[in-house]
């Protein structure tokens, strides 16, 4: 299936304001409110990676449009225009974290071979329970994931 014209017409990096209407392991599912040239209702999910901080239910939201993968509208929250382009799958960085929360660790990363710095999750699923982190912490981490959003996993 195609997405419907009105998504293609979006522009990437538009800002947009919904409302959260589910969470998962992974992401949120936000509901946007419609622009005037829109008909039809229209969804993006946010992932984890994505967030500012952790979402409620029915909470409102201001995102920007990430990219448009299939018929989904992929969100984030963040200010920075950093470049996912500047991080390679099993790139082993060293970062700050930048918040700790119950969805697993924010983590601030360098790219390796130059470019501006991305926030990156590790997700919660890969952390051992004994695992100990505060804001300002170091840690080395590998990149899992840089297409869409920036998921790391703990370096050994």
């Amino acid at each position: 299936r195609k997405p419907p014209k009105q998504l293609i017409s979006l522009d990437e990096r538009k800002e947009v304001e919904g409302q959260v209407t589910n969470k998962s392991n992974s992401s949120a599912l936000v509901k946007l409110k419609q622009p005037s040239n829109v008909s039809e209702e229209l969804w993006g999910y946010l992932p984890w990676s994505e967030m500012e901080k952790e979402l409620q239910l029915g909470e409102e939201v201001r995102c920007r449009i990430l990219s448009l993968q299939g018929e989904k509208l992929a969100l984030t929250m963040r200010t920075s225009d950093c470049s996912l382009k500047d991080f390679a799958c099993k790139d082993v960085l060293n970062g700050v974290v930048q918040e700790v929360t119950a969805l697993g660790i924010f983590v601030r990363l360098q790219p390796l071979r130059g470019g501006r710095a991305c926030r990156g999750l590790v997700h919660v699923s890969l952390l051992k329970a004994n695992d100990d982190f505060a804001e300002g912490d170091l840690v080395k981490v590998q990149v899992q994931n840089a297409t869409v959003t920036l998921q790391l996993s703990l370096a050994e």
